[in-house]
């Protein structure tokens, strides 16, 4: 090489890569200098757009099925229907969350979904919308939930929960013109993270990213997120009691 030649690198995307495999966690966790600041910058905006361009095309059937599932922009939506929404969604939610918090492994990778928990939001719209605890402790519970027991299963579970956060404001808005709804009256669950909905998808994309480069099986995350969309679809289209 000529010594004005950039340097060359494996292809990070090959499955032979080295750093696809024990050696990648040294390598990103900064022990193996290899590339210089601007060359990893680079080489890890490879990355999110490989692992984000699997996850949006081969998802991308699935979750246009569960959004059909999804009768928020609905013309007829009326608040017994929203009310309704709410519950299957709440008997979804709170088994799956139960698992992911109770999970040792999702501990180990430091990130922190107690403060993402979206099964209170439902529980304190269901509350506003009429509901009492002992009826809510009745609605029945989820048992075919995604299998989370990898790493890269628990991150796929999760980028479906994450990025449904992403609509947030537009469904906030329209439950709010459609049916009268704020964070206040019921419609907490939809609204994300309100104004932090941006700044925490942008961290939890960086928390993806960088763990699916430190235990490189994108195929694992990938099919956990069709699973969760899967199962939440068959779950949303049963009929209540089921």
């Amino acid at each position: 090489l000529h010594a004005s030649s950039p340097p060359q690198f494996p292809n990070p995307f090959h499955p032979r890569c080295p750093f696809r495999s024990g050696l990648r966690g040294r390598f990103w966790s900064g022990r193996v200098n290899l590339m210089s600041n601007s060359d990893l910058t680079r080489f890890q905006s490879q990355e999110t757009a490989f692992i984000f361009h699997r996850l949006r095309a081969e998802t991308a059937d699935a979750h246009s099925a569960l959004e059909g599932q999804l009768p928020v922009f609905d013309p007829k939506l009326s608040l017994d229907r929203y009310r309704q929404l709410l519950i299957r969604l709440y008997g979804y939610y709170l088994p799956l969350e139960e698992c992911l918090l109770s999970d040792p492994q999702l501990a180990e990778t430091q990130f922190d979904y107690t403060e993402r928990a979206k099964s209170p939001l439902i529980e304190a719209d269901l509350l506003a919308l009429g509901e009492t605890p002992t009826t809510i402790s009745q609605i029945p519970r989820c048992t075919s939930l995604p299998v989370l027991v990898t790493r890269a299963e628990l991150f796929g579970g999760l980028y479906v929960i994450e990025s449904a956060t992403l609509r947030s404001q537009a469904i906030r808005r329209h439950l709010q013109a459609k049916l009268g709804l704020t964070l206040e009256n019921g419609g907490a669950f939809f609204s994300g993270y309100d104004s932090d909905t941006m700044r925490k998808w942008n961290e939890f994309s960086a928390t993806l990213v960088e763990a699916a480069a430190e235990f490189g099986d994108d195929d694992g995350i990938v099919e956990s997120a069709r699973r969760t969309c899967e199962t939440l679809e068959n779950w949303l289209g049963q009929s209540p009691g089921v």
